[in-house]
């Protein structure tokens, strides 16, 4: 796909062979790559999506690949019954407390710890105007949505993906807010689909990936940490 798509990276992707998954996971999954790299494998679904993971690379440094649910730069989708904003605060929390020294979002520049505080700082403002204004009671759900989601962009005018703020906002709001997995807006209960294979697939590669560049590293004396930034 991205051979194809993006002229680019095919340059980059010479010589990269995929390899198929053996193991799958439900909530983590420790994967040891040898010479002190361990890579941890965590489920975070529910937020931005069922399929939300995080990969924590414990080497010389700690190394967190949070997915969309960290961006920088850009507000993150919530594109569908599954995407809620208040289970995305608390899966940024988890986050901070992985402890990472550097943070490789989802889109984006890697960066450190400060990564995921900025994108929980617009979250958790989003929530605490809407709770705000609710409860001062002189506003109609639809008012407290154009009200947060005007503030949330003149907080972060240089933003990309504007939309998606005033999504997240509205998720706030009643009846959507924070629906329990499983339900849908509609208050009926849904079959989920089985995300794991997919994500089996993503977190091997991934460690595959990694692996590569941790001995092409050794073999050129740099640190995994140098060749991250």
């Amino acid at each position: 796909m991205f051979r194809k798509n993006f002229a680019a990276l095919a340059p980059m992707l010479d010589g990269v062979e995929f390899v198929p998954p053996r193991l799958r996971y439900t909530g983590s999954m420790n994967v040891d790559l040898g010479g002190g790299v361990v890579v941890e494998l965590h489920e975070f679904g529910g937020a931005h999506s069922l399929g939300d993971q995080g990969i924590l690379v414990r080497g010389p440094a700690p190394v967190l690949f949070t997915g969309d649910l960290v961006e920088e730069g850009t507000f993150g989708v919530l594109g569908d019954s599954d995407s809620h904003t208040v289970p995305w605060i608390e899966r940024l929390k988890r986050f901070q407390q992985l402890q990472p020294e550097l943070v490789v979002p989802g889109h984006g520049l890697t960066g450190g710890p400060e990564r995921i505080a900025n994108y929980l700082a617009y979250l958790e403002l989003a929530k605490r105007r809407v709770d705000e204004l609710r409860a001062a009671g002189e506003l109609s759900e639809g008012e407290i949505v154009d009200r947060v989601s005007t503030e949330v962009l003149g907080v972060h005018p240089d933003w990309e993906n504007q939309i998606w703020a005033r999504k997240a906002v509205e998720d706030l709001t009643w009846p959507a807010r924070a629906l329990p997995r499983g339900t849908a807006a509609s208050g009926r209960s849904e079959v989920q689909p089985d995300h794991r294979g997919l994500r089996s697939v993503a977190m091997m590669a991934a460690a595959q990936e990694f692996r590569h560049v941790v001995r092409q590293d050794a073999a050129d004396g740099v640190g995994p940490l140098d060749h991250a930034l």
